[in-house]
């Protein structure tokens, strides 16, 4: 008979073998390469990393860029590719990366650990770390030293060119399309029309629009800014049918400007006119408060200016301007005989 001891043994060491057999069916491993051992600052190069493994099986692989050393810079991590193995049921995971360094002397490539699930748990393979040397460029001391050459101009391709060339596009025609409507609007706007002269002699004229100016009694109450608008607009009016003046379009200064190469030869009357138009001008334009007499007085030298410029016609055809006698036998002032 067997005993129980032994029997136990048999059955533990029988157990053992066919546990070890499954391992040696199924084994795990991962293997580093790397195109070369050597290269120079800032190359390139491959690392592979290929992990042997069933095929029903799932590894875990690490996470590269954080587990990379200051020395090695991770540039590019490509996707994995599966590949067939000589073994039954085994497959090998290969993941492809770009690294380069930037440090001179000898580096080393980590281990990685890749994980992967089993019947008795997790467990885990290591990669063998790599070593790597990294030359600084070699630099000839027999040849002199030169500067630092600049960048080197590349030509402008069609793709680089066509985003300003579609800008430019889109900017003439938001030009153009802005000139258009704004011709099309002005077009169908009304043409402003140009104030005929009033059919009736220009003292008339004026005489009977102070005197309405007057009795609006604007100034008195609050409203001078209005009472000077008036007023500018009832004399240029005046001059614009006394002396054919485009005063309407005109600035003060033009205006005055334009009297001087006129048939105006009164300086009183003149210098009247002038105040009255800077004064206004001042109002108008700078918020000027004239006092209270001066608002009357530009009122009055209005009248003064209109009585000693109007237009009187002599007997013979003869003109002049200013205070004429109207009831003697050889002069017609030219307002009566229209109004008659």
């Amino acid at each position: 008979m067997v005993k129980r001891g032994t029997l136990g043994s048999v059955i533990f060491l029988m157990f053992l073998l066919a546990f070890i057999g499954q391992l040696r069916g199924q084994p795990y491993s991962v293997r580093a390469t790397v195109d070369t051992n050597r290269i120079q600052i800032g190359d390139q190069i491959h690392l592979d990393y290929t992990v042997n493994q069933p095929e029903t099986a799932r590894v875990a692989f690490p996470s590269m860029e954080q587990r990379f050393s200051q020395d090695i810079e991770l540039i590019r991590a490509y996707p994995r590719d599966t590949l067939e193995s000589k073994s039954s049921g085994m497959i090998r995971v290969r993941q492809r990366l770009l690294i380069t360094s930037f440090d001179s002397g000898a580096v080393e490539i980590p281990s990685m650990a890749f994980k992967y699930r089993h019947q008795q748990g997790v467990d885990s393979i290591v990669s063998p770390p790599v070593s790597l040397f990294v030359e600084t460029v070699r630099v000839d001391t027999t040849r002199s030293i030169f500067g630092i050459k600049g960048p080197l101009g590349a030509p402008l391709s069609f793709a680089e060119l066509l985003p300003y060339l579609l800008a430019a596009l889109a900017l003439a025609g938001l030009i153009w399309a802005g000139i258009y409507l704004w011709k099309r609007r002005k077009k169908h706007q009304p043409a402003a029309e140009t104030p005929s002269k009033p059919d009736e002699p220009a003292h008339v004229y004026a005489f009977r629009e102070l005197d309405r100016l007057k009795e609006q009694r604007l100034w008195q109450n609050g409203q001078v800014k209005l009472y000077y608008t008036r007023l500018t607009e009832i004399l240029r009016t005046y001059l614009w049918m006394r002396y054919d003046i485009k005063t309407l379009e005109r600035t003060t200064d033009e205006i005055l400007l334009s009297l001087q190469n006129s048939e105006l030869n009164d300086q009183q009357a003149y210098d009247q006119l002038s105040t009255i138009l800077k004064t206004a001008d001042l109002v108008k334009f700078a918020r000027m408060e004239p006092a209270p007499g001066e608002n009357e007085s530009h009122l009055e030298s209005a009248y003064a200016f209109v009585r000693a410029t109007r237009y009187v016609e002599q007997a013979g055809g003869q003109e002049t301007e200013g205070d004429q006698p109207e009831n003697g036998e050889n002069v017609n002032v030219k307002s009566e005989q229209q109004t008659q």
